[in-house]
């Protein structure tokens, strides 16, 4: 014993269809894409093999073989089952597991001499009503499937089988993904690079993110203004004029303003300012509004090259948003 040789036909000659007392037929482990038409025109055939194929469809005229009492399509690349499957009425066994299966036939209740119908490992979300008039199933494998409920006909059926391994049975089906919110979506947000000498700069509705010569960057998110503002910044003296220090702080960084004062942003604003790493401590950052002082929460967080504007990088700074 040991596993089968693949074989290599890939059809059959036309005189094949002359075979007329051919009963058992096995073209299992072979390459065959389609069904050969000649063998629907074999009128003793019983047992049909075609276990591991590549075959993606059935002819439309696959009905025609009416002796047909086992058939097996394993293994095989189908995606549906033609309606003329419900014209063998001879059929006891039908194995068309492991195929890429996404719905059965109503057809398939023509059957009334199945015994054993194997679906597993296949796409199937439903089986069709029609299979309650199964009287004659005694065992029906449908486990790996995608069925989230087993149709009620089938509790008429006595002396049926069920194996419903591995579905999502009871399980409610899984919503579409929900379209990505306007503000949410992504968005090249407009740069806009400042020189040395360069001391004001505009915001539109688009946003913008703005890189300071001193390596600070504010982020204006899209819809934070409803109109086009001209904005003026300014790196003031460490001053206590423009700095309220409290008892054991100490300055880590030049007071960034930002003019007009009193400006409402829809969408909190992040700022990015470098500042120098001190070796214990707390970093903090505050905001005037030009009537009182504010402590603001502030992350800590390293700059980068990559991100840097300024040549020499930094080794860190603090970000927080403003609204």
């Amino acid at each position: 014993q040991g596993e089968p040789l693949p074989g290599l036909l890939t059809t059959f000659p036309s005189s094949f269809s002359t075979l007329s007392h051919l009963v058992h037929l096995d073209l299992s482990f072979n390459q065959l894409i389609s069904l050969p038409s000649c063998l629907l025109t074999l009128p003793e055939l019983s047992t049909l093999l075609l276990c591991h194929n590549r075959i993606s469809a059935l002819p439309p005229d696959f009905g025609h073989l009416l002796s047909l009492t086992y058939l097996s399509l394993m293994g095989n690349e189908l995606v549906s089952l033609p309606s003329s499957l419900g014209q063998l009425k001879a059929l006891q066994t039908l194995d068309v597991s492991h195929n890429l299966l996404q719905e059965l036939p109503d057809e398939i209740g023509f059957l009334g001499e199945l015994v054993r119908l194997v679906l597993s490992h296949n796409k199937l979300k439903q089986l069709p009503e029609s299979m309650g008039s199964l009287c004659c199933l005694r065992e029906l494998v449908i486990y790996s499937n995608d069925l989230r409920l087993v149709p009620e006909c089938l509790n008429h059926l006595p002396l049926l089988k069920l194996d419903v391994r591995d579905n999502p049975l009871g399980k409610p089906p899984t919503p579409p993904p929900l379209p990505p919110i306007p503000d949410q979506a992504e968005a090249k947000i407009p740069e806009s690079h400042l020189r040395l000498n360069q001391h004001s700069f505009c915001v539109s509705p688009a946003g913008c993110h703005v890189f300071l010569p001193g390596g600070g960057e504010l982020l204006f998110p899209p819809g934070c203004l409803t109109k086009t503002t001209k904005l003026r910044w300014a790196e003031k003296r460490p001053d206590r004029k423009w700095v309220l220090l409290e008892e054991h702080d100490i300055l880590l960084s030049r007071p960034l303003e930002l003019r007009p004062h009193g400006i409402t942003f829809l969408k909190p604003v992040e700022v990015c300012v470098p500042y120098h790493r001190t070796k214990r401590g707390e970093v903090v950052l505050r905001s005037y509004d030009g009537r009182s002082w504010s402590t603001l929460s502030t992350n800590l967080r390293r700059g980068s090259d990559v991100s840097s504007s300024h040549p020499g990088g930094r080794t860190a700074r603090y970000r927080d948003r403003y609204r």
